[in-house]
């Protein structure tokens, strides 16, 4: 099966970050570090728990600054995720902190650890492919019409971290998968049926 086009998003992969309505108020620019550190230290000292306003804030500033990278790249380069027929790898950078024998052994291995495979996959979907608003007449494909990929995701040194989008002839792609499609056992040998 040979690709019929090979797209490198030269940017770190990166996951999805769950959040609720509720948190939206934390990015908002009036909300500051300064006010929520300080709701931090008073919910310490009142209930005895530890606050986590502020990183969560970060947390969130990270995760939306990584998307509109994401989003910009893609209006950038005209790219349009296909909606099916392909592979995609997410060539995760290794920690800075592992031994240079660890980096060694680890290298193009296969990524086993958290972050989860389909966290990787939403934010990428998520961000090339933002879930559009009828009432408010967007237009566009979201990431609903998505049907058939194939996933990795491998350890590789930090310089050599991106995401690569691979496609596939639809034909070649479906037959390498086709024992897993419902009609493929009940179709004679002899029926040369098309199941893409």
């Amino acid at each position: 099966m040979l690709p019929i086009k090979e797209t490198v998003i030269d940017i770190h992969p990166s996951t999805h970050v769950r959040s609720t309505k509720n948190e939206g108020w934390l990015l908002a620019d009036s909300v500051t570090y300064e006010y929520l550190e300080g709701q931090d230290i008073k919910r310490l000292l009142e209930k005895g728990k530890k606050g986590t306003l502020a990183a969560r804030k970060k947390q969130l500033e990270i995760h939306r600054a990584h998307k509109q990278e994401i989003q910009n790249w893609a209006i950038r380069n005209e790219f349009k995720m296909p909606l099916g027929h392909a592979a995609i790898w997410f060539y995760v950078p290794m920690p800075p902190s592992w031994r240079p024998k660890k980096k060694a052994e680890m290298l193009y291995t296969v990524h086993q650890n958290t972050p989860d495979l389909d966290n990787y996959l939403k934010q990428l979907f998520d961000s090339i492919m933002p879930r559009k608003n009828r009432l408010k007449r967007e237009k566009g494909v979201d990431d609903r019409k998505i049907y058939c990929y194939a996933t990795f995701k491998v350890w590789v040194p930090v310089e050599e971290a991106c995401i690569k989008v691979i496609e596939y002839q639809p034909e070649e792609f479906m037959d390498v998968f086709k024992h897993g499609h419902p009609a493929y056992k009940k179709i004679p040998a002899h029926d040369n049926r098309d199941f893409s």
